[in-house]
């Protein structure tokens, strides 16, 4: 947190990531750092990426094996990139499943949260979390780019 305050770029970019839910900079009971801090000591020390370019260096992206005719398994994630930034995305996406209600608040509505759409869909929950994990990564991206601060009505508008 120290470094922050001497780095204007830091801090700006802490500023960006805790605004989203999930995300705090203070660390946790029991952590020795919070989630904004893991996540920007992660992705601040990469050259200039595109957000699929984040997605892949984290290893959310899709593995598909196919061999011909013989061979069709189910798509899986790749797990090629960083894994702590795998875990770092984590848990602030099950708390952003649990507390934002556009990322996945159940509710009966027709505009209900992502997580429980994608379950209506017939993913698992845990698949729902994880496409919530990479969707949460492509929302820092365009936070950080354009220097504005977490809307959940733009990052979980339905297609």
């Amino acid at each position: 947190m120290a470094q922050t305050e001497s780095d204007p770029e830091l801090a700006r970019l802490l500023a960006r990531t805790d605004s989203v839910p999930g995300f705090a900079a203070k660390p946790a009971p029991g952590s020795e750092q919070g989630a904004a801090v893991l996540v920007i000591g992660e992705l601040a020390v990469l050259p200039p990426m595109t957000a699929r370019q984040w997605v892949a260096q984290a290893g959310l992206d899709v593995r598909e094996e196919t061999s011909g005719t013989s061979l069709a398994r189910r798509p899986r994630l790749s797990k090629r990139g960083n894994k702590r930034l795998r875990e770092a995305l984590f848990y602030p996406a099950l708390t952003a499943a649990r507390c934002c209600p556009a990322a996945g608040a159940p509710c009966s509505l027709p505009g209900a949260g992502f997580v429980e759409r994608l379950v209506a869909h017939g993913k698992t929950r845990l698949q729902a979390i994880v496409a919530l994990m990479r969707k949460l990564l492509h929302g820092l991206h365009a936070m950080w780019r354009n220097d504005e601060d977490f809307d959940a009505e733009k990052l979980f508008a339905p297609a």
